[in-house]
């Protein structure tokens, strides 16, 4: 049967509320991960907080991973967790103290309570879907089979083109940049399609290969290097595809994630060399070089990596992932020497939102990230280069505002919004898979911790309103256009 404009998935879409819309976990495998957890946390030095937080990743996969849908929110908050935790696991492994190890008295608080508001996070994630029927995996799989590949191939073309275009453009139109940088994310949707294209149809391994070298290359040009999104991106797509869990699938994670953590290794062993030469010595975080001279320099320096390289970079990597010191000195400094916000940072944030420049053009520059850590952590950051950003984080920046206790709202209300916008996505009967690729784009921005509350509630709505738009107006042109007509 050929589908068009998705009229099979609303003939077929679930009209009862299904209680099983999300992954359970059975009780022998609670049990194998509890006896793991004990014996990993036992010989640390803090073995409840370690124990702790190995158990917080099942119950996030419980509260935010629905059957048969792309497991974004889990994945995102997956990111989070990772940032969280390794301070803890590598204090395990060194048979330290996280305080310690960290040089921070606030380490082991500050974990704790990013723990509990990754939870409430997820919690918020989840509110909004309670009584959502899960999606028809079936009915997805028979549209993805009925889609013209090569036209797949064309739209993802197309858009690379358009979003090397829009990217340029950002710079020469200030009040237009958020909104156009959100707009290149778009691009992520259509690697969505070609990867689920290529993964139903099990055909063109070869085109989606191709697509992801290219992105890994693209992300390398960047001053920040966000290949990372691509194996994220990568990761929900095949898990999407997949019926059940099976040994295979595991395999495939584990090795792509060796990929990411090979390719993160790399990076930040050459990262210091990389950026200097791109923003010639000025310590701003900006190319001054074009991409040729870029990726010649890369490629130089990858190339002369040795052993010693590869493992102070791995070092490097773990310390850069850790990213709970800063929360951990704001502990220490609030409200012991400087007291509480009581919202003005969510209130800028918010403010910052429904103020867009394009509408008023005088509106004040943000204060940069790294006045707020120095003012909030007491760290000067001496010879870091002036224009570093280094934010403190939409956790810290909630404890600051409301404290222990109260920074728990705005987390949940972020977690609302993120769910909310999940389920509008999700829920839609036509054009459904492209539905389903938008939900990665929107929570890309929800994947790091170390996001601040302006960037992720002004980057994560703007990207959605750019996401709502492309899908009113642009799909319903595009999908008819690759439905297959007989032929390949």
């Amino acid at each position: 049967m050929v589908l068009h404009g998705s009229s099979a998935l609303r003939e077929t879409y679930p009209r009862r509320i299904d209680a099983r819309a999300y992954v359970s976990i059975p009780i022998p495998v609670w049990s194998l991960a509890f006896a793991a957890g004990v014996l990993i946390a036992l010989p640390s030095y803090d073995p409840l907080l370690t124990f702790s937080c190995i158990a917080v990743l099942p119950m996030l996969a419980v509260l935010t991973w629905r059957v048969g849908e792309p497991p974004v929110a889990f994945a995102a908050l997956v990111a989070q967790w990772l940032q969280i935790s390794a301070g803890t696991f590598r204090a395990t492994a060194s048979g330290l103290d996280l305080n310690d190890l960290l040089k921070t008295a606030g380490a082991n608080y500050a974990t704790w309570l990013s723990l509990a508001g990754l939870l409430v996070l997820a919690i918020g994630i989840r509110f909004p879907n309670l009584h959502i029927a899960p999606m028809n995996t079936d009915a997805l799989r028979s549209e993805l089979s009925s889609y013209r590949y090569s036209r797949v191939l064309a739209a993802y073309g197309l858009v690379q083109c358009a979003n090397l275009l829009l990217g340029g453009m950002a710079w020469y139109i200030p009040g237009l940049a958020q909104a156009l940088l959100a707009a290149t994310n778009v691009r992520w949707l259509f690697f969505f399609l070609l990867a689920v294209t290529t993964l139903v149809q099990k055909r063109h391994y070869g085109f989606l290969a191709a697509a992801t070298v290219f992105e890994i290359i693209l992300g390398f040009t960047s001053f920040f290097a966000d290949f990372r999104v691509v194996f994220f991106v990568l990761a929900v797509s095949y898990l999407m595809v997949q019926p059940r869990i099976r040994v295979r699938m595991i395999a495939w994670i584990t090795l792509l994630s060796c990929a990411v953590l090979c390719l993160a290794v790399i990076w930040s062993a050459v990262k210091e060399d990389y950026r200097t030469y791109q923003n010639q010595g000025t310590g701003a975080q900006i190319s001054r070089v074009g991409t040729p001279n870029k990726l010649e320099t890369l490629s130089q320096l990858v190339a002369n990596i040795n052993t010693e390289q590869f493992l102070d970079g791995f070092n490097k990597l773990v310390e850069r992932v850790e990213y709970i010191q800063y929360f951990g000195l704001v502990t220490e400094n609030v409200p012991s020497f400087l007291p509480y916000d009581d919202g003005s940072i969510w209130g800028a944030a918010i403010y910052h939102v429904v103020t867009p420049r394009l509408l008023f053009p005088d509106k004040a520059e943000l204060t940069p990230d790294r006045e707020n850590t120095v003012r909030y952590t007491g760290l000067s950051f001496a010879g870091g280069g002036e224009q570093t950003e280094i934010p403190l984080g939409y956790m810290a920046e909630s404890y600051i505002d409301f404290g222990p206790i109260g920074m728990f709202l705005p987390i949940f209300l972020l977690g609302l919004l993120l769910g909310y916008e999940y389920r509008y996505f999700i829920t839609r009967r036509r054009f459904v898979v492209f539905a389903s690729g938008l939900a990665p784009v929107v929570f890309i921005t929800a994947a790091s911790f170390e996001t601040t509350a302006i960037k992720i509630l002004g980057g994560n709505l703007t990207t959605f309103i750019v996401c709502y738009l492309a899908f009113r107006f642009v799909i319903p042109i595009l999908q008819p256009w690759m439905i297959n007509s007989g032929r390949t």
